[in-house]
């Protein structure tokens, strides 16, 4: 993290050059972590490289529509191999009639008196 500083105040202050850059990160081996290496490295290229974000954006997105397109036709394939059975709304004849018709109430019931 501290590295990540250094290269932060580094860049803004405008004196840093790529070979300072490996050099510092090769050389310091103790302080070295993959992870922060890539990350200030990715720093490093989207501030300094034009268009290098806008490569990475178009990138990741082509990526992930590429995978979406990939799920998409997995599953039309798993729904194209079943049998395609409708759903009793589509099915002429729904709501089913009842067999026998419903039963009126008896008169009695609105005759009480309370």
């Amino acid at each position: 993290m501290v590295s990540i500083l250094k290269l932060k105040d580094l860049i803004t202050n405008g004196m840093f050059s790529l070979k300072d850059f490996f050099f510092e990160k090769i050389t310091k081996i103790h302080y070295f972590n993959l992870f922060n290496f890539i990350y200030s490295l990715l720093v490093y290229l989207i501030t300094k490289i034009p268009f290098f974000s806008q490569m990475i954006l178009i990138i990741f997105y082509t990526l992930k529509y590429l995978k979406g397109n990939l799920y998409l036709s997995k599953v039309n394939q798993i729904y194209l191999s079943q049998k395609i059975t409708f759903p009793n709304y589509l099915l002429p004849g729904f709501p089913p009639t009842p067999s026998t018709p419903r039963k009126k109430p008896s008169p009695k019931f609105y005759s009480q008196d309370f």
